[in-house]
């Protein structure tokens, strides 16, 4: 969505209780999310190696075929995530940093109506 969409989201206070709504929603501890708006392509491969299943695994392309673009690495693995259990979906705030959530199937078109403004689209393709 635009940016006009987060900013009255934001006047309506709403901004406030999105990520903590969203991570309730997965069942999710607080303390699991951590951002670094630094994160290089390595540091994001790694993070989600590290939340996948082996089926998943499967999925992932070497890190050497990764782009060294962080918002090409995403969308590339957003498409090689397409048609798994879990979709990778991508929010942000303000442009100042993202965040991903691996995100099942069955719950990801209402935790997409929880992201509202703040999803993130691949407007980039590889």
């Amino acid at each position: 969505m635009s940016y006009l969409g987060r900013l009255f989201q934001s006047m309506g206070c709403r901004e406030k209780y999105r990520i903590p709504r969203q991570l309730e929603m997965l069942k999710a501890p607080l303390e699991v999310i951590a951002v670094d708006w630094r994160a290089s392509v390595e540091d994001l491969y790694e993070e989600i190696v590290s939340l996948l299943s082996p089926e998943e695994l499967k999925r992932m392309p070497p890190i050497e075929d990764m782009p060294q673009n962080v918002s090409l690495a995403i969308a590339r693995l957003r498409r090689d995530f397409s048609d798994s259990q879990r979709a990778l979906v991508h929010t942000e705030s303000f442009g100042d940093f993202s965040i991903l959530f691996l995100v099942p199937r069955d719950r990801e078109s209402a935790f997409i109506d929880c992201v509202g403004a703040w999803l993130i689209t691949d407007e980039v393709s590889q």
